[in-house]
């Protein structure tokens, strides 16, 4: 062990012969390293902009149906387009206050990040017509104690909505250090934790719907004109766990650098789930409006990873005007974040077995663009 130690160094020792002692491997890396006989802490802020766009799995709310059931075929063929909503751009922040500690580069910082995600009105509405029979819009979210048979006189619906809202608050704090790899690649490891906060709100509604013999809320089959139908969907989790990450620099000229940074973290969470049906259907044979509501809520806990990750460049500068140095910085970065397991909602698939409903389990991704100023003084 000794021996490769000696032989290591040795080969590197061109390589580090021309470091400064202040740019050595693993020497700390402070933007604005301090004189060491005047060494002391420094607090630093960091504020970010975020123009992000988030997008939910499992989100899809209806497809529209183009060919004519056959009543007296045993098999059905489909052909459909698939309708998934589109996703806004909105405007977010990011907030960091943290203090270089006057030890070896290391140091301590928390920070808050806020975002609003939604739908844009691109495709939250849709209309068709629904004649012949098995041509018109198919909810992929409805009342799931109901069988419907799906040859004779299918469910088709002629207008079709939805509506999404996320509210996203994620606190770190971290403790990191600075050094250099490299005289050029200053990194920064920090170890820490995550909070979470992450509420969201999702609605699909259909109305205009066809006539149809089917099964509900008894044994006996009836004939029936479904006029609306909707589904509120609502899921708050709040969580917390430990966060690994590493930021790198890669220094070029005239202050400017590459920047690349990345963390994971392993998040215990809980969540409450909220489900509701409220349809309105009409009994041909009895001439009765038939209101059936559903009303699900569900708490549970789990673990959840979430991955951060961001590329772009960034300047930097010091500055001594009073005495001690004062660094300014500005970055802007691509940025994506992928929280696994975010969409809960229980959806209903086979009509001709009602009740069977499966976890849609879709993932959470926001990504975008992040610009930030940073000040230590």
């Amino acid at each position: 062990m000794l021996r490769n130690t000696i032989f290591f160094l040795a080969a590197t020792a061109p390589l580090v012969a021309g470091y400064d002692c202040k740019r050595s491997p693993l020497a700390p890396a402070r933007p604005c390293p301090y004189p060491k006989k005047d060494e002391q802490g420094a607090p630093k802020i960091e504020a970010s902009v975020l123009i992000w766009q988030s997008k939910m799995e499992g989100l899809e709310f209806a497809s529209k149906s183009f060919i004519e059931a056959d009543p007296f075929s045993t098999t059905q063929s489909f052909q459909e387009k698939l309708f998934i909503p589109d996703f806004a751009w909105n405007p977010g922040f990011k907030f960091a206050a943290g203090y270089n500690l006057p030890y070896d580069g290391w140091d301590a910082e928390a920070r808050y990040t806020y975002y609003h995600g939604e739908l844009t009105d691109l495709k939250k509405t849709f209309d068709s017509q629904i004649g012949p029979v098995g041509v018109g819009i198919v909810p992929l979210w409805h009342y799931p104690f109901i069988e419907i048979p799906t040859t004779t006189n299918p469910l088709r619906f002629r207008y079709a909505s939805s509506a999404w809202k996320l509210n996203f608050n994620s606190m770190d704090l971290e403790c990191g250090r600075e050094f250099f790899t490299f005289p050029s690649l200053p990194m920064r490891l920090h170890l820490g934790a995550k909070a979470a906060w992450i509420n969201q709100t999702y609605k699909a509604s259909y109305s205009g719907g066809t006539i149809f013999n089917g099964t509900l809320n008894s044994p006996i089959g009836s004939s029936y004109e479904y006029l609306t139908s909707k589904m509120v969907f609502a899921s708050h989790l709040w969580g917390l766990g430990p966060r690994a990450g590493l930021d790198s620099r890669w220094n070029m000229k005239y202050g400017l650098s590459l920047i690349a940074d990345a963390a994971l973290s392993l998040i215990y969470s809980h969540t409450k789930l909220t489900t509701k049906y409220d349809d309105t259907l009409l009994d041909q044979t009895a001439g009765d409006l038939i209101a059936p509501h559903f009303r699900l809520k569900e708490k549970f806990s789990e673990l959840t990873p979430a991955l951060e990750a961001s590329l772009g460049l960034d300047w930097g500068h010091c500055f001594c005007c009073t005495g001690r140095p004062i660094y300014f910085g500005a970055s802007i970065a691509y940025e994506v974040q992928y929280w696994w397991s975010q969409n809960h909602a229980r959806r209903n698939y086979p009509y001709n077995a009602p009740a069977n409903m499966w976890d849609s389990r879709g993932a959470l991704q926001m990504q975008g663009l992040t610009a930030a100023l940073r000040w230590d003084y």
